[in-house]
Formats: C-alpha cells, structure tokens, sequence
C-alpha cells in the first residue's frame, strides 16, 4: 500500500536536492565549510522518498508534502552525514546539520520562501487511506 502513495517530480527533486546538499553544500548557499566529512549516499533519496511515502500514509494521505519529507528527513539522514573534526569541536552534530539543510534547501520548492503551496483533491476510501484524485504543487 505504501508504494502506491503518489510523490509528485518536485517533491523528488527535492529529496534529490536535500541528499544532494549533504555532499556538496556550497551549491545551495549553506555555509557548512569544514563541517561535513562525507554526506548521504544517492541511496539515501530511496530512504528517503519511502519514509516520506509511509508518512503520508500514515496521516492518511494519498500522496506525499514536502512536511512529510522534513518530519522524517532527521530520522533517515542523520546517520547518514559524518560530521568532521572541527565540527564536533564546535559541538556540532549530524542533527544539527540536517536541519540546516533543510531550513536551507526549502527554497528549492520554491525559489523563495520556502512555502510550497499545495492543492490537493482527496476522496476519502472506504478500504484505507484517501485515494488520490488529482495534487498540483503551485509553486
């Protein structure tokens, strides 16, 4: 059931960009220099999108918003992001930087805010969770 949850391509980008910043953060202005020795492998934005999915399950939904994505993002990634030497001098942490990634990569939803509007239609079933009718992402 969980694998029939919707993910709309811009919230994959999004997973995209948020594991693609634990590597390379320079590329989304996050002024992480020095703190990160090695980020999430690409594996990560499997994890990542199926967690996702079975929030939105979870709270039954249809499909996935970039909240469910940040509300379990913590969980799948912290032990994913080695934190260097000077970090944990400065008492940083792998928490500590995943939440700055994602404060950081929200602007990617939406070049600006960080606030993805959604509309999205939902039919309650009968079975299980809303079946999803139609989810556009207004950017």
């Amino acid at each position: 059931m969980v694998n029939s949850i919707y993910v709309d391509d811009r919230i994959k980008e999004y997973i995209v960009n948020v594991v693609w910043a634990t590597r390379d953060p320079a590329a989304y202005k996050l002024k992480l220099e020095g703190m990160i020795r090695f980020g999430a492998s690409p594996r990560a934005t499997i994890y990542l999108t199926l967690a996702a999915k079975a929030q939105a399950f979870i709270a039954g939904r249809g499909y996935v918003t970039p909240q469910d994505v940040k509300s379990i993002g913590l969980d799948v990634l912290r032990h994913r992001i080695g934190v260097s030497y000077e970090a944990e001098a400065e008492s940083v942490t792998s928490e500590m930087i995943v939440e700055k990634i994602f404060a950081g990569t929200a602007g990617s939803l939406d070049g600006s805010s960080g606030a993805l509007f959604s509309l999205c239609y939902a039919a309650a079933s009968s079975d299980g969770p809303a079946d999803l009718i139609s989810c556009r992402f207004l950017l």
